[in-house]
C-alpha cells in the first residue's frame, strides 16, 4: 500500500515539476492543458454515443424476431418421466439368500 501511494505522489510531484518548469508561460501552460481535457472529453463523448448506439441495435436484433429465417422444425420432446419412474415389478431374489 505504501508503494502505491508513494508512486501516486511521486507520480503527482512530477507532473507538477514538469508543468512549472515549462519553457511556456503559465498562462500558455494551462491554455494547454484546457485544450487537451476539452479534446479528450469530446473524443469520450463521441465514443459513449457510438457504443451507446452499437449496444442498443445489438438489444434490438436479439429481441425482435427474425422473420427472414425460418425456425426449425419443432420435435416433440420425449416423455422423459416415463424413463424416470422406478420399476414397479418385485425385484429378483439375491443369490445365496437362502430362498
Amino acid at each position: 500500500m505504501h508503494f502505491v501511494l508513494g508512486f501516486v505522489l511521486g507520480a503527482a510531484a512530477s507532473a507538477a515539476a514538469v508543468i512549472a518548469y515549462a519553457p511556456r508561460s503559465g498562462e500558455e501552460t494551462r491554455q494547454s492543458i484546457a485544450d487537451q481535457l476539452k479534446a479528450a472529453w469530446e473524443e469520450g463523448k463521441q465514443a459513449t454515443s457510438q457504443r451507446e448506439a452499437e449496444l442498443w441495435q445489438e438489444f434490438y436484433q436479439r429481441t425482435q424476431p427474425n422473420t427472414t429465417e425460418l425456425a426449425p422444425p419443432t420435435q416433440p420432446t420425449p416423455n422423459l418421466g416415463a424413463q424416470l419412474q422406478p420399476s414397479r415389478q418385485p425385484r429378483p431374489a439375491a443369490p445365496g439368500n437362502g430362498a
